[in-house]
């Protein structure tokens, strides 16, 4: 499936897998080649992707706290978009579940964490 989506319809677009599980939003997106129209490759998800789109001292809390970790899934897992994007494979399958689980294991140290 190529897509015509331009970056900015996809970035913070939720995704679902193939059991529609939620399992994060588009943070960024990598293309084939350059330009207005060129084709999505690979959609990035994790703090690696999202903290690049922050101020730099903010970014280097977020990587220090949350990690840089980016799963890329290449664009042929999409099966089909909508108001979401829904992958082909399960969240697991793709790594998608390895970031929720770092972070809840961080925010376990702090007083309070769940």
């Amino acid at each position: 499936m190529a897509s015509r989506q331009s970056r900015h319809e996809l970035l913070d677009r939720e995704l679902i897998d193939r059991e529609f599980v939620s399992c994060g939003k588009i943070d960024d997106v990598e293309t084939k080649g350059d330009g207005p129209g060129a084709d999505v490759a690979t959609i990035l998800v994790g703090p690696g992707a999202w903290g690049r789109r922050l101020p730099a001292l903010v970014r280097w809390i977020v990587w220090h706290i949350a990690g840089r970790d980016v799963v890329r899934i290449p664009w042929d897992e999409v099966k089909s978009i909508g108001s979401h994007i829904q992958l082909r494979s399960l969240a697991s399958e793709l790594g998608l579940n390895r970031i929720e689980g770092r972070l809840a294991k961080t925010f376990r140290k702090f007083p309070g964490g769940a």
